[in-house]
């Protein structure tokens, strides 16, 4: 078989079985509720800071949710264009982004228990705009 017929062959049988790349509506929306519910744990697990918290514990969840809302910002990015509006997306990268500010705002000579106290409001505010992303694309978790 000649290289441009089977180029062909292959192109034709992607055609017939769907080879395509894209994600449904419905595949996008759930990996993104599932980023979303990803991203509560990581903000969650950034509040449960304790006295017997160390300043490692503290950066390592900082970096958890950074990552876990990286992938949210990924899996958003596939919404089609009207339900990325909805989604309220900005909101919540401006809240993520005042978090890690204040997280990396904490003075060297704090204790972790200052520190924590000292993002909780930034906290709040990444937890509503999380909440209200989610209701915006009608996850149920």
């Amino acid at each position: 078989m000649t290289k441009p017929i089977a180029i062909a062959l292959i192109a034709l049988l992607c055609l017939v079985t769907g080879c395509s790349t894209n994600k449904s509506a419905q595949d996008a929306q759930a990996e993104l509720c599932e980023n979303l519910a990803r991203l509560k744990t990581s903000v969650a697990t950034l509040n449960s800071m304790n006295p017997d918290s160390t300043v490692g514990d503290l950066k390592e969840a900082q970096q958890r949710v950074r990552n876990a809302f990286e992938e949210v910002k990924t899996s958003a990015q596939t919404l089609d264009s009207d339900r990325l509006k909805t989604a309220r997306t900005d909101e919540l990268e401006q809240a993520h982004n005042n978090l890690d500010d204040a997280v990396n705002s904490i003075p060297d000579s704090a204790t972790v228990s200052e520190g924590i106290a000292s993002i909780q409001d930034e906290i709040a505010v990444m937890e509503t705009a999380r909440e209200q992303t989610r209701s915006a694309v009608n996850c149920t978790q």
